[in-house]
Order: structure tokens, then sequence, then C-alpha cells
């Protein structure tokens, strides 16, 4: 065999390759490093689509929280061992009796009708008392409006001329049922249980304005 053709057979190390042998061996290299590089790309997009796909789970977790806490159907009103209630919005926080009204569309007197607590039955009553007041006022009955001042001996609703004030007034007479502070400021008393903020009217009596109700119903 002639020595050229046998080194060009077997492939003679002393033989420096060529530009074109360069460029063709430059390309085989390159087409194995191709799919290493096609995978690290694509190992990035889906790492990207996965942080999308985990934000949108967090975010529609996040939707379903906020609309179980708001839904009234999750509220919830458990009876206390002082014979009242305690009222939970739907994440299972404690809020107050009003609260738990203004969310489930009742008024608060209705969802303390059934308690047994004094001062809910004192608020139920004194409730009844508020909106006869209120009526008086916008009817402008003199008559009446007189009545129910001279019948509170505190004289203190003689001094509030605004039913905003009223309003203020009545949700500090009773801070367990609206979460508020009492007369005098946060966590302290308001009306002293067996009392009215506003006396009842007594309608067996056929004049005037009585005192406060037996607790038997919502007034007389």
């Amino acid at each position: 065999m002639d020595e050229s053709l046998r080194q060009a057979v077997y492939g003679a190390k002393d033989i420096a390759p060529t530009t074109a042998d360069a460029e063709v061996n430059q390309a085989y290299q390159s087409s194995f490093r191709a799919p290493a590089i096609s995978s690290s790309v694509g190992a990035i997009t889906n790492g990207a689509q996965q942080v999308v796909e985990e934000r949108k789970k967090a975010e529609a977790a996040a939707a379903a929280a906020a609309a179980a806490k708001s839904d009234p159907k999750n509220f919830q009103r458990l009876p206390k061992e002082d014979g009242g209630f305690a009222f939970f919005d739907g994440e299972g926080k404690e809020i107050s009796a009003h609260e738990y009204a203004r969310a489930t569309g009742n008024e608060v007197a209705s969802v303390l009708a059934d308690s047994e607590n004094p001062i809910d039955i004192s608020y139920v009553n004194d409730y009844k008392n508020l909106r006869s007041y209120m009526t008086a006022w916008q009817n402008k009955d003199k008559e009446a409006i007189a009545a129910i001042q001279n019948a509170d001996e505190t004289g203190q609703l003689k001094k509030i001329k605004d039913p905003h004030e009223l309003m203020k007034r009545f949700y500090q007479a009773y801070p367990t049922v609206y979460g508020r502070g009492g007369f005098k400021g946060a966590n302290t008393a308001g009306q002293k249980v067996g009392t009215a903020f506003i006396p009842k009217y007594n309608s067996s009596a056929g004049n005037g304005w009585g005192g406060v109700d037996d607790g038997s119903g919502i007034g007389g």
C-alpha cells in the first residue's frame, strides 16, 4: 500500500488538518452542544411558567379566602355561658353583634332577641325606646319629646340636640354590643344593667314615659 494512501486511511497524526477539516470538526462538536443549550432554555421557560402558575393559584386561594370571610353563610352565632352569644366572621375571628348583624342583613335587636344575657335584654328593650324617641324627633312631636326627656333622670337627653350625637351616645351605652368604648372611652362600661339609656313609653299607664321593660319583649 502506498504510504500516503495508508496514512489517509488510518489517519496519521502528523498530518495537519486543513481549514476545511477544522470547520467540519467545529460543526460536528456544535451539533452535540446544541441540545444542551436548547435544554437550558427550555428549563428556564418551564421554570417561569411554573412561577406564573403558582402565582395564579396563590391569588385564587387568597380571593377564595376573602370571599369566605365575607360570606354571611360562614358567619356564626354561638351561645356563651353568660346567656348571650359570641359572633364570628368567615375566618373564625370574633366580631361584635353589630358587625354580625350588618353582615347578615339583620337588626342588632333581632340577633339578640333570644339572648338571656342581662345586658342584651336591656339593649333589646332600649333599642325599642330609641326608635320611639327618634320617631318623635322626626315627627317633631314636642309633647312626646318632652315626655321622654322629662322621664330621663340623668337629664342627658335634654342636652343632646343632634340625632348623630344621640346615636353616638347610644353606641357608648352598649359597648359590648357595638364593640366600641363606653361613656369614658375604650374598655369602659356603658349603661348600667337594669337601666335604660332612653326611658320606655308606658302604654299601660296611658300617659307619660315609664322605666325599663321587664324583659318579656321588645317594649310595650
